[in-house]
């Protein structure tokens, strides 16, 4: 687009309206995203070159898209970059889209903080995306969705393969939320409310920060793949494909105080929002619903119920269980933000190690026979 052009040119080009952009920047989502403090000061970032992050963008968009896997051997082998620090104040990475018929062209000033290595996928995603379009110009805030999710394809791969990378990547996932979501969103609302302004690139990233994360969690690969390959048409399958997301929102923080009763009905609610955050509530007729809370008041009365606060008391998942006769145990966990599942099984096996490690199989089992898209 002209990049001296106004806000309503943006909105054109983008394909979008102000109902859309309302409606993914009402609140703000990743404010209880924010992985726990203590994350940031676990282990050091282990060496790694920039050629050794390149490989390994390359190699974690393939575990998440294997239908997409040539191209990004392609990718990997022939896009012309440059990935060597800049001396003085880093600059901004980008990645240049020559046209038709030539190869994008990635710069990256890299210098080896975990930072670097999520910018890297993002750009290698970029990348990705405009080869995999053939070369039909994706609009700006499409095109950041599909680089975001390059970010969530690398801190899936280090959460899989309990990389020492995946703390520091996920302390500085977080760290970005707080100017996307931040300065750069206060941008976008300001624009918006004035409806006008010069263009400005920052708009598209908050609202793409929140599409990629749904897009992450709720679609299928294959439909994610047909994104990258959408070029020009990829606000149509936003638009389309955004609409069926389920709904996301933010837990409070649960209080501490009250008596035993008070207790019990705050972990009746927590639960229950927390089964409708996933949706697997939803979808649970009347004696089946009533079988699970009945279960669920049993593991209360018998203090098998476990409930994972973060940092600022907001709940983020809950396991119960039951034992039988031969002490084996059968548990039952909920945990709808999967980024959040590793901080979860630690906090529930430092509390209950026997039922940590039941809860942690079965969600290693779960993952195993999750088919590939």
């Amino acid at each position: 687009m002209n990049l001296n052009g106004e806000f309503s040119d943006w909105l054109a080009t983008n394909q979008v309206d102000e109902k859309f952009l309302l409606r993914n920047l009402t609140g703000k989502p990743f404010s209880r995203q924010a992985f726990a403090p203590e994350s940031a000061a676990v282990g050091e970032v282990p060496e790694m070159s920039a050629e050794e992050a390149w490989a390994l963008a390359s190699q974690s968009l393939a575990a998440a898209l294997p239908r997409l896997a040539r191209l990004i051997r392609f990718v990997r082998n022939r896009a012309p970059k440059c990935l060597e620090p800049k001396a003085g104040k880093p600059e901004r990475a980008f990645t240049y889209d020559h046209g038709r018929r030539q190869l994008p062209f990635v710069s990256c000033s890299y210098r080896g903080q975990a930072s670097d290595i999520l910018t890297v996928a993002h750009e290698f995603s970029h990348a990705l995306q405009i080869v995999a379009s053939a070369n039909s110009a994706m609009p700006p805030l499409a095109r950041e969705v599909c680089a975001f999710i390059g970010e969530h394809a690398l801190l899936d791969w280090a959460r899989q393969n309990a990389s020492p990378l995946l703390p520091r990547l996920e302390a500085a996932w977080a760290a970005d939320n707080q100017c996307y979501m931040g300065a750069d969103a206060e941008r976008l609302r300001k624009a918006l409310a004035r409806k006008s302004g010069a263009y400005d690139y920052r708009w598209n990233y908050p609202v793409a920060r929140v599409l990629a994360c749904a897009i992450w969690r709720h679609w299928e690969r294959a439909e994610i793949i047909a994104l990258f390959r959408s070029g020009a048409a990829a606000p149509s399958l936003l638009i389309g494909g955004t609409r069926t997301l389920r709904p996301h929102f933010d837990l409070p923080p649960l209080p501490l105080d009250g008596g035993e009763t008070v207790k019990l009905y705050r972990q009746i609610g927590v639960a229950t929002l927390l089964d409708l955050q996933e949706g697997s509530g939803r979808e649970q007729a009347g004696a089946e619903l009533s079988r699970r809370y009945g279960t669920l008041l049993r593991c209360m009365q018998s203090r098998s119920l476990f409930i994972a606060l973060d940092r600022e008391n907001v709940p983020i998942g809950y396991a119960t269980w039951q034992r039988d006769e031969e002490k084996t145990i059968t548990a039952h966990s909920c945990v709808p933000q999967t980024e959040r599942l590793p901080f979860f099984l630690k906090s529930l096996s430092r509390a209950c190690p026997d039922v940590g490690r039941v809860v942690e199989r079965s969600c290693q089992l779960a993952s195993r026979e999750r088919p590939a898209s």
